[in-house]
């Protein structure tokens, strides 16, 4: 996984992220994590947005996983090959992936 971190426009310490994964030699995934503020948008969805903000602009997701402690859920939007990170309700990471073959989830499931 490469993992870009950017500093805050007026400099200081980086709080968001670009991670993108590989796998067999093709792109996985490209998520963004940090600050909604600073966040990109995915047809007007940001780190602002609610799981009802995404539905409505995607239909409901092809599969939801949720964390052990039930504070963290991943949906995946197969026909969209988007995935949202929800924590505590909110958008904490989102972006593109390739979910031709298997829906992102969370590693202890």
């Amino acid at each position: 996984m490469w993992q870009y971190d950017l500093s805050p426009p007026r400099g200081g310490e980086a709080v968001d992220s670009y991670a993108v994964q590989f796998k067999n030699d093709r792109v996985r995934y490209v998520l963004f994590s940090g600050q909604p503020i600073y966040s990109p948008k995915i047809s007007g969805i940001n780190g602002y947005s609610t799981i009802k903000d995404i539905e409505e602009k995607f239909g409901k997701p092809s599969s939801m996983y949720e964390s052990k402690d039930k504070l963290d859920r991943i949906y995946n939007f197969k026909d969209h090959n988007l995935a949202f990170l929800m924590s505590k309700g909110k958008v904490s990471a989102f972006g593109i992936a390739d979910l031709t073959t298997d829906d992102l989830k969370f590693k202890d499931r």
